[in-house]
């Protein structure tokens, strides 16, 4: 990471040297997940801190890779100095699986007292963007989970059709065309994501679960979903 220098986060109980105010990625903060990963699989990470005399926490921007979660400390992390909290969410199959124990952090205060840094959370949507841990391996399961449920879908109507066209095979057609429908559901319930084409004319990749009430699945006839708006 440059010319970053490593902190590893191994025990809870013992506050995590962020360095000084008025530094920016000077250090970098990883925490091991390896434990997450081979129980839970594949997923993504949230790490949310608070800062001294914050109400509330923030999504903090991390980078996930190879079992480990990474933090490069940013300016904003560190203002204004003093004791903050930590915590790590693992997320699978759209669910919080796992929570890491309170790691206390803690960041000096510089001599000349350091500047007054920007929000820290930006909002989330910004936030989310930059944080490579979370966009860059969920959003990469949730459109290989779109795609499969799309291409389970299209061998559903195939099959479908394969059962009109041939009365002796209309058995296996149908329960071809019955295990395809069921796999593209539950794809598409699993995922939780969907591709919907908005009044706006541009399609969208959305989660179900924090869609507006007027998108939704609906079963077109043929056991294949399709993305409904209104």
């Amino acid at each position: 990471r440059g010319g970053s220098v490593i902190i590893e986060a191994k025990s809870p109980s013992q506050p995590v040297p962020l360095g000084h105010t008025g530094e920016n990625i000077a250090r970098t903060v990883v925490f091991d997940i390896t434990t997450w990963v081979d129980r839970y699989g594949s997923g993504g990470v949230l790490l949310l801190a608070k800062r001294p005399g914050d109400a509330e926490p923030y999504p903090v921007p991390v980078i996930q890779e190879e079992g480990k979660v990474l933090w490069p400390v940013r300016r904003e992390d560190l203002f204004p100095g003093g004791y903050g909290e930590a915590q790590l969410s693992y997320i699978a199959g759209g669910e919080v699986v796992a929570r890491s124990a309170v790691y206390r952090t803690a960041a000096h205060v510089s001599i000349e007292g350091g500047e007054a840094a920007a929000d820290p959370g930006k909002g989330w949507v910004e936030t989310i963007t930059e944080a490579a841990g979370i966009v860059s391996q969920q959003s990469a399961e949730a459109a290989a989970s779109a795609e499969m449920a799309g291409d389970a879908a299209n061998r559903a109507e195939e099959a479908a059709d394969a059962a009109k066209e041939s009365e002796t095979q209309s058995a296996a057609s149908a329960e071809a065309a019955e295990k395809w429908a069921g796999l593209a559901q539950q794809g598409a319930a699993d995922a939780g994501w969907m591709y919907v084409t908005g009044e706006d004319g541009i399609l969208y990749l959305i989660k179900s679960d924090n869609a507006p009430e007027d998108f939704g699945l609906e079963d077109n006839g043929k056991g294949v979903l399709v993305a409904v708006y209104g």
